[in-house]
């Protein structure tokens, strides 16, 4: 047998699903915990940085706004996926186990299922401290947890029910498909260091940040995971010029992946893989169009969490053209 059998494949599409919900689901707590999901933000953590007024000062003494629960629906139904993902991951696992001999991928298949189950346990675990949005490591386990299982599952999925179009392997196409996955990574692991530093609306001007353009030193400092971020009795979220160079550090990123997914949509459809590049352009132009609208709109929750689920399809879609692109033994 060549094929994934029926079984696994059906497990395996509804794991993909469950972790495409997850990933929204906890986008929404991460950002909404944040303070992007408050109506009133920033006063759901009253301001942003040092108090620079002596009535700033006052304030610090006095109780603040009430903090909102946008995300009080969000946890139950997070919790709730969370566990029907793990049954499904299970099942998976003892599929894979059983039908490992029985077609060419069953033991890459099995690898993969293993890695699923370690993941599932690890993340469920750390879902112990996932009250601790505050310190960007937890932040960013919890990002990379979710993250990692959508690319395993897109592939197994993709891989198990997509046949690779005869003659379309070539290394070029490949390597830059790799690349541009690997851009996609690490934009999707600085827009979460972008939440958990509270920078989502650190600038608030468009294509510049308040007339700067890269990002300086500071960004060092956004990027030590070790370093919590601390929230004082008043609400203010301590911190400075660090926010500010890891939103532009998360821009500049913005635009060379651009740059780099429209090349490889290029070379895609030169190839004959048309749907595929149609794919990636489309994609692209929503994910650039919420991202400028979000800016403009002071980051409502509703364009937030778009975004990080557009970034999804566009790693689920680059994943595509490297099980159509791959040679028929790859898998």
């Amino acid at each position: 047998m060549t094929e994934m059998p029926g079984s696994v494949r059906l497990f395996a599409v509804l794991a993909l699903g469950l972790v495409i919900t997850l990933v929204v689901v906890s986008s929404y707590i991460r950002l909404s915990h944040s303070g992007l999901g408050c109506q009133v933000w920033p006063q759901c953590y009253a301001h942003i940085g040092q108090p620079r007024s002596s009535s700033d000062l006052a304030q610090q003494d006095s109780p603040g706004p009430p903090i909102q629960q946008p995300y009080s629906w969000a946890q139950p139904l997070h919790r709730i996926v969370a566990s029907l993902l793990g049954v499904v991951v299970i099942a998976l696992l003892a599929l894979a186990w059983i039908h490992r001999n029985h077609w060419r991928g069953g033991w890459r298949c099995l690898g993969i299922t293993g890695l699923l189950f370690i993941l599932t346990l690890g993340l469920a675990l750390l879902g112990f401290y996932s009250g601790r949005l505050h310190n960007p490591a937890i932040v960013m386990a919890n990002l990379s947890g979710g993250i990692l299982m959508l690319v395993l599952l897109g592939w197994l999925v993709l891989a198990g029910t997509v046949r690779p179009r005869a003659g379309l392997f070539h290394a070029r196409l490949r390597r830059s498909a790799w690349i541009v996955l690997l851009l996609i990574l690490v934009q999707i692991g600085l827009g979460g260091l972008t939440g958990a530093n509270f920078a989502a609306t650190a600038c608030t001007t468009f294509p510049d940040c308040h007339g700067q353009w890269l990002p300086d030193g500071q960004l060092l400092l956004a990027l030590n995971l070790n370093r919590p971020i601390e929230v004082n009795s008043a609400g203010y979220a301590l911190g400075g010029g660090e926010r500010q160079a890891i939103h532009l550090a998360h821009r500049t990123g913005a635009w060379l992946l651009s740059i780099a997914l429209l090349m490889l949509a290029l070379s895609a459809w030169q190839r004959g893989l048309r749907a595929v590049g149609a794919c990636l352009v489309v994609l692209l132009a929503a994910e650039m169009a919420v991202g400028i609208t979000a800016i403009y709109m002071q980051l409502p929750i509703v364009l937030a969490v778009a975004h990080n689920w557009l970034a999804g399809l566009l790693l689920l879609c680059t994943l595509w053209l490297l099980a159509l692109s791959r040679k028929p033994v790859d898998f």
